[in-house]
């Protein structure tokens, strides 16, 4: 199976027959000498068939992570502690076919990026002061790599939200910042942010190849 370190997000192959069955094995990463934790198959089933957390979602122990994903597959994490405003963000990535899966805090984030990097993350500020579990949250989502975090569209939605103001998204290392009105057109918002993405780092990369080749 594949791991990503939690540390520096470097990528491992482990082989499964290491894994003591039905247990959990540890490794050093060679990189950075984190702790990584790599769960058996056996493991990761039995975790699963433990039932859903508890309804809040907040304060529950991190998910295992450990989950396959068809090659293709566009996959998103959403961070939402209101519920309402969840489900419709939820049912809005669904549409455009992403298979979505909620974190309730940072060790849920980081359990999840071990084993797969997703491609959409949005994180739902409830109220107007945000919870230490969002703060830990888009803490570890800024200490990324640049190689890792460029290929995750992080959007962040708040009251004070401007998805026109390329400065608020700056300020908080995200890529596109909505309002709570926002949720019910996130499709279409998305599709455009994803699409000037692309574009943006598509040209990023033509011109930095041109570089190398000392074309300029």
């Amino acid at each position: 199976m594949e791991v990503i370190c939690t540390g520096c997000s470097r990528r491992y192959k482990v082989d499964d027959s290491k894994i003591p069955p039905g247990g959990v094995a540890y490794l050093a990463c060679p990189n950075c000498k984190e702790k990584i934790e790599v769960r058996s198959r056996t493991a990761e089933k039995a975790d699963r068939q433990k039932g859903p957390p508890d309804s809040t979602g907040i304060g529950r122990r991190a998910t295992s992570g450990f989950e396959f994903f068809e090659p293709g597959t566009r996959t998103a994490l959403v961070y939402c502690p209101q519920s309402e405003a969840r489900d419709e963000i939820i049912k809005g990535l669904s549409s455009m076919d992403f298979e979505v899966r909620r974190v309730s805090n940072v060790e849920d984030v980081r359990s999840r990026l071990r084993y797969h990097q997703y491609d959409l993350v949005v994180l739902y500020q409830q109220g107007p002061d945000p919870e230490e579990y969002l703060l830990e949250i888009l803490r570890y989502f800024n200490s990324l790599p640049m190689e890792v975090r460029r290929h995750i569209f992080l959007v962040y939605i708040y009251l004070s939200g401007n998805r026109f103001d390329s400065m608020q998204s700056f300020s908080l290392g995200v890529d596109m910042t909505l309002g709570p009105l926002d949720v019910a057109s996130l499709p279409k918002l998305l599709y455009e942010g994803l699409d000037g993405k692309d574009t943006a780092y598509r040209i990023f990369f033509e011109c930095r190849n041109k570089v190398d080749e000392g074309i300029f």
